[in-house]
């Protein structure tokens, strides 16, 4: 599908250099620090906003400190978002973020989201949006990777209620692509684990830890710190690191997206980060796939798309696919 993007926003200026080679667009597109914002600026009526912002704050894996307006805490960023949307005023919203946002100690800033983007502009035609959400797993999506994610699709009222329908989130579809099926073939980029390395995984207090080594047909999630400690498979010659490049297979980014990153010299820190900072591209693909087909031109007629933490821009791969 065609779409004009109007800007991204990634405060990670590696983030920000893959992006702009992987699609093609001049990083002065960048707004930056979603904090510093000039958000007048910004056009109004578009059709498109997606973001996410940091799950960090929400992770079972993380200090679990929230989101909490003002707080100041990296998740809070989900509230610089909203007001971007204040003044937009897009057609559709996408939002997506751990799936623990949901539990009790996180579920009252959902909820706020939720009742926020619905009472919008109650002065006015549009009258806010009607929210759907669904937390959908990678792996339920033809992905080998065990990622569950909640995704709230936020339609503007005048035009859900112009359609006669309510959103419909995709259904599984069956997996045929296994971990191995993603795995490099003799490569250089191979890092072997010693006898050391190994005992270490089996005998660490940490859970995670405990369960670098992947067995399945799937990975375990893949995230952002694994730069430093790499998930493991084992092959004929022993068990070794998963590389940058499959970390990207496994989210779903093409060998020719993860060239263009590699070729600008980046570490492999920076290359693991941004492949667990991303999207599991079949989901995101499937999601705006229905909302295209649900919504027809109201959708994909003269797109325009506003991208917040783009990372390396998962939904504009996703919206180039459907």
């Amino acid at each position: 599908m065609e779409f004009k993007l109007i800007n991204y926003c990634e405060i990670d200026a590696q983030a920000s250099k893959s992006y702009s080679v992987i699609h093609n667009v001049d990083e002065s597109l960048n707004l930056g620090d979603i904090c510093g914002v000039d958000i007048e600026s910004l056009p109004t009526n578009i059709t498109l906003i997606t973001h996410g912002s940091p799950c960090t704050s929400f992770s079972q894996a993380g200090l679990q400190l929230g989101g909490d307006r003002g707080s100041g805490t990296p998740s809070s960023l989900m509230w610089n978002s909203v007001e971007i949307i204040k003044h937009c005023k897009p057609k559709f919203v996408i939002w997506e973020n751990v799936a623990n946002v949901l539990s009790p100690k996180h579920k009252h800033n959902f909820d706020e989201y939720i009742s926020e983007l619905d009472s919008l502009w109650k002065d006015e035609q549009c009258d806010g949006y009607k929210s759907y959400y669904a937390v959908l797993n990678a792996k339920e999506f033809n992905t080998p990777q065990n990622r569950s994610r909640i995704f709230v699709v936020s339609i503007r009222k005048d035009i859900d209620k112009h359609s006669g329908m309510d959103f419909i989130f995709p259904n599984p579809i069956e997996m045929t692509v296994t971990l191995r099926d993603v795995l490099e073939k003799d490569s250089d980029r191979f890092k072997y684990l010693t006898e050391a390395q190994i005992n270490r995984i089996h005998t660490t207090t940490y859970a995670s830890g405990r369960r670098r080594i992947q067995y399945k047909d799937w990975c375990d999630t893949l995230c952002a710190r694994d730069g430093k400690d790499p998930k493991c498979v084992e092959d004929e010659k022993g068990i070794r690191h998963l590389t940058t490049k499959e970390y990207w297979r496994i989210m779903g980014f093409s060998d020719e997206d993860y060239q263009k990153a590699e070729d600008l010299g980046l570490s492999n820190f920076a290359l693991y980060k941004q492949a667990g900072n991303s999207i599991a591209l079949n989901v995101i693909t499937e999601i705006l796939r229905n909302i295209k087909n649900q919504y027809g031109e109201a959708f994909s007629k003269d797109c325009s798309y506003l991208s917040l933490f783009s990372g390396v821009g998962a939904f504009e791969m996703a919206l180039k696919k459907i």
